[in-house]
């Protein structure tokens, strides 16, 4: 059966499953993740509903994962991962940037040498030197 291109994993249900999966339990799954536990429970059971198979049972407040449950939270545990990097990486590129700042090079050096020690920045002069991390300033055309 072809999915419609609009239809998408719901991550908040897969958010649900990874948190009972990992403490093996709705209760503290719900309580780490704020919300009730009948509404945990009923996400989860929408999860495997479009999924179509049986995540995990439960006996005793116990949740025992099925084969199919071992699989999801293996992909859940990766796709989670890959989303904090990849909001990590939004916001230090976000942080990093180019200033162009437009001086003579004697008030430059003076102004900017505390930020090439003491940083991973690099200033680039417009002859084609560059201070990086401390070092000293050398120009392209010298050599």
């Amino acid at each position: 059966m072809k999915r419609d291109p609009y239809d998408v994993l719901d991550l908040k249900a897969l958010r649900c499953f990874f948190f009972v999966a990992k403490h093996a339990s709705v209760t503290r799954a719900a309580t780490e993740l704020g919300i009730a536990g009948p509404a945990v429970t009923q996400r989860v059971q929408q999860l495997e509903q479009d999924l179509g198979v049986k995540l995990y049972e439960s006996r005793g407040g116990r949740v025992r994962l099925t084969p199919a449950g071992e699989h999801a939270l293996s992909f859940a545990s990766s796709l989670f991962d890959e989303i904090e990097h990849f909001e990590r990486s939004l916001k230090q590129s976000e942080e990093s940037g180019e200033i162009v700042v437009s001086a003579h090079d004697a008030i430059l050096g003076y102004l900017l040498a505390d930020r090439s020690r003491n940083s991973s920045a690099r200033i680039r002069w417009p002859d084609g030197g560059c201070v990086s991390g401390g070092a000293t300033r050398q120009s392209a055309k010298s050599g």
